[in-house]
């Protein structure tokens, strides 16, 4: 909105809009580590960092809504394959962590995952796989304080 200086601006860039199918010439402006404006980018200030891309394809990261981290790999090394092919958010369904520790040991999961440079959201699966009781793993009482974690987006999955 160009209220403030941008802390870096990406010029000269391809911009691919995933919704459109397009690809435009424009900027990016950053903030506090946000995409701040897209396109014809105003505000930059003594202090703004230029990055020319120099024609270089820009795209906003993927977004993984809903992906089962622990099926073929260990969360962090699935992290890491889906960083490294445009992915910056996952929403991981955990199962079978879920069923195999406690609320703080997956708190203290989450938190050890939020240290990659990938952004996790959780779902806490609310029954267990073909008919399977997950009350009898671990009551729900105890999962009361997990659930309001903020980084679990999603209760649910019915398999």
């Amino acid at each position: 909105m160009g209220r403030r200086p941008a802390e870096r601006i990406v010029e000269n860039a391809r911009l691919v809009n995933v919704h459109s199918q397009e690809i435009l010439e424009g900027s990016v402006a950053i903030t506090s580590g946000r995409i701040a404006a897209v396109g014809e980018v105003h505000g930059s200030g003594p202090d703004t960092e230029v990055i020319d891309a120099q024609g270089a394809y820009v795209l906003p990261g993927y977004v993984e809504p809903h992906a089962h981290p622990w099926m073929i790999a260990t969360p962090d090394s699935y992290g890491e394959y889906a960083l490294r092919r445009g992915t910056t958010t996952i929403a991981g369904e955990m199962l079978n962590m879920q069923a195999e520790t406690t609320p703080t040991g997956m708190r203290r999961i989450h938190d050890d995952l939020q240290r990659m440079p990938i952004r996790w959201f959780w779902t806490v699966r609310a029954t267990g796989q073909s008919g399977e009781e997950l009350e009898e793993i671990f009551p729900w009482a105890d999962w009361e304080d997990y659930l309001a974690h903020e980084d679990v987006a999603v209760l649910g999955e019915v398999t």
